[in-house]
């Protein structure tokens, strides 16, 4: 039997297809996730990043996060939706707040225009043309007897016919 391109095209899609299925499970990001129940019903899952970072999650939707220092945050529904309201702020630090409506965000200032800034002295003049070196070679037309055109080549002539037939 005789190997033919639909031969080729089958091994691809049934190696294909057991890829997909033997293939094994890969989690990008966290490196383990665990559930915990507590006597509540309340439900928490832990999940732990590649560097030591701990994240836990709430079924209330909140999220308590630890980084690879130590740093923790908390981050709920009112305080990464709603933002924060005026009563959780401590007074005296009232000026760290604003609303969201009041980001101005940052702008690239405009490049100058070209005509805007002339070149003050002129650019430098170009340097004179080197001369051309002098040819170290000749050229010469030589035949080509190899060539298939028989236009060229030179004829054979016989200048006595006395020697031809001997």
């Amino acid at each position: 039997m005789k190997f033919q391109k639909i031969h080729l095209f089958i091994i691809l899609l049934l190696s294909l297809i057991f890829c997909g299925c033997l293939g094994t499970f890969m989690r990008e990001g966290m490196t383990s996730q665990s559930s915990y129940t507590g006597s509540g019903g309340n439900t928490v899952t832990k999940t732990t990043g590649p560097a030591g970072s701990t994240a836990y999650s709430g079924s209330g939707g909140n999220t308590v996060a630890t980084g690879p220092a130590g740093q923790t945050v908390v981050a709920t529904s009112d305080n990464t939706v709603n933002g924060v309201s005026y009563s959780d702020i401590p007074p005296g630090q009232e000026d760290l707040y604003i609303l969201k409506s009041e980001v101005v965000p940052p702008v690239c200032p405009a490049c100058p225009p070209a005509s805007a800034c002339p070149r003050q002295e002129p650019c430098q003049p170009c340097p004179p043309c080197a001369r051309c070196p002098e040819p170290a070679f000749e050229c010469k037309k030589v035949p080509n007897y190899s060539s298939s055109n028989d236009n060229f080549l030179p004829r054979p002539v016989l200048a006595d016919f006395s020697q031809f037939g001997m």
